[in-house]
């Protein structure tokens, strides 16, 4: 399985501009102090977090998926130069087996 994370933090966030500028998929929303479940256990978000989250189980259509998303963000550059002057803007790569996602943290 291969996993691609676009985050975006800070203490207080625009969703809706986020939203409307970048227009991805697979969005993943939180607001600080929301109370969420994940390997099956429960956390507080400290931070608000705009994030899109893309997986893929075929080592190709993950390339394919990635070459897609850098384009539409150099399109949308000028948003993103200016997010990461306001938000904690981070990318990354994840790849590894399914059954050891549990014991990345």
């Amino acid at each position: 399985m291969y996993f691609f994370n676009f985050r975006i933090s800070a203490d207080k966030l625009d969703f809706e501009s986020i939203d409307k500028e970048l227009n991805l998929e697979n969005i993943v929303r939180c607001k600080n102090g929301d109370v969420v479940k994940t390997f099956g256990k429960t956390k507080e978000i400290r931070e608000d977090v705009w994030q899109s989250v893309f997986e893929e189980k075929d080592l190709e259509q993950f390339q394919n998926s990635m070459e897609a998303f850098v384009e539409s963000l150099k399109e949308k550059r000028s948003f993103v130069r200016h997010s990461t002057e306001r938000y904690n803007v981070t990318a990354w790569i994840t790849i590894y087996p399914e059954n050891l996602q549990t014991n990345i943290h």
